[in-house]
């Protein structure tokens, strides 16, 4: 067999081919040479490996240390965590019949049987495990007109999460973490960029005190989305349409929120919570007595409140938090305000009650507050959300915005009536 078939069955390339097969000197010298080639390539991949280990360890010690102090909730799933109990009662604890007997009671079915609806229906969704939802509705709104509109269908709409609380399940907490790393520069955050009213060591503070304070479980009921509406009502220049609205409100809020408290008193729940979409739904949530988990969020709050006090008294709770949704409240450096929520709580068992009233959480807030943290509307550009002023002759007529008006045109105090704030639940 000549030597030009060997080479092609044995696939050698033409030119590592030795010119002898006899030569061991040259076989010997391409052995030495690939060897060196495969072992500079090993080495280069391991150390390439180890470099990427160490820098892997250096993330996750950065990691560690912003949870270090985290009781993380455990992630072990049970049955009950994969299988939504059976269970008819709303919360696991009210039935039915009990539910329209709290809204006889504390006088809602009254109060709607004055706006026309008689004939109320109840219904009850407890499929799923975290939220149960409660939807209150009328016969007489399932009319042909009105079935093609799923916002027309209810008169009042609940979801509530009852829950078993940790401080690492706050968003408070978490938010406040967060913005101690921002201002360290060991993670860039959008979100906690825009949050102005504390800075990285108050919020150090802060937290560390929450650590020390709530320590325990607390079993709340969260209210993840209330919506009470009158589908037959319009807006109009008295009643303004607020954010989230698709029909006035029902004026039911403190009766329905003396109804939800009622439940957890008698249940010996330890509160209520809840996260504040907008800025008019924490201004009512604290007419109703629930204060911010964070005594500096408290605070901010206040302020905000005593900063555009002339402005709700003018143009009403509507206008105003329009004017949060649509960039027009700025902060001193010109800024826009955003509204970044947290949790308010309803306090009900003693260790919550004690918190809130505590010698350092009031220390905390009074910090905060003496800050005077102020904002403004600019609604020489707001013209959009002129429409929601509760000042008639602004919303009318643009032209006379920022004019003195006689005595007699000016608007009376809308707060003379807080259930006209309580509209909006």
């Amino acid at each position: 067999m000549s030597e030009q078939i060997i080479k092609q069955k044995i696939q050698i390339p033409q030119e590592e081919t030795p010119s002898s097969i006899d030569d061991g000197t040259t076989i010997v010298k391409n052995i030495t040479t690939k060897t060196n080639h495969y072992l500079k390539e090993l080495v280069e991949n391991i150390s390439e490996r180890v470099h990427s280990s160490i820098n892997s360890l250096q993330i996750i010690n950065s990691l560690q240390q912003i949870t270090h102090a985290y009781e993380l909730p455990s992630f072990a799933l049970t049955d009950d965590d994969l299988f939504a109990p059976i269970t008819d009662k709303f919360l696991g604890d009210y039935s039915l019949k009990e539910i329209y007997y709290g809204l006889d009671k504390y006088g809602i079915k009254k109060e709607l049987e004055a706006r026309g609806y008689k004939d109320i229906i109840v219904n009850l969704d407890t499929s799923d495990y975290f939220v149960h939802k409660l939807c209150v509705t009328d016969k007489s709104l399932f009319s042909n007109s009105m079935i093609k509109n799923y916002n027309g269908q209810f008169l009042i709409d609940l979801f509530v999460r009852k829950k078993e609380f940790i401080l690492s399940d706050f968003k408070t907490y978490q938010l406040l973490r967060r913005i101690e790393s921002f201002h360290n520069e060991k993670f860039k955050d959008k979100q906690i960029e825009k949050i102005k009213y504390v800075d990285g060591f108050g919020a150090s503070e802060i937290y560390k005190f929450m650590e020390h304070q709530l320590n325990d479980k607390y079993l709340l009921s969260l209210i993840e989305w209330i919506c009470m509406q009158d589908p037959r009502s319009e807006f109009s220049k008295d009643k303004p349409q607020f954010p989230g609205q698709n029909h006035p409100g029902l004026r039911l809020g403190k009766k329905a929120g003396n109804l939800l408290i009622s439940m957890a008193v008698h249940k010996g729940w330890d509160g209520l919570t809840n996260v504040p979409e907008h800025f008019h739904n924490a201004y009512v949530y604290h007419m109703l007595h629930y204060t911010f988990l964070n005594p500096a969020f408290q605070a901010y709050f206040d302020c905000l409140c005593d900063s555009l006090a002339d402005d709700l008294r003018i143009h009403g709770l509507s206008a105003v938090s329009w004017a949060f949704c649509n960039g027009h409240v700025k902060n001193r450096n010109d800024e826009i305000e955003i509204w970044n929520p947290e949790e308010q709580i309803y306090p009900v068992s003693s260790k919550l009650r004690l918190y809130l009233d505590s010698r350092d959480y009031k220390r905390f807030y009074n910090i905060f507050y003496k800050r005077g943290y102020q904002v403004s509307i600019d609604w020489e550009n707001a013209k959009e959300i002129w429409k929601f002023s509760l000042n008639h002759k602004f919303s009318e007529d643009a032209k006379h915005f920022g004019e003195d008006k006689p005595e007699d045109d000016k608007p009376k105090d809308i707060f003379h009536n807080e259930m006209v704030l309580l509209k909006t639940l």
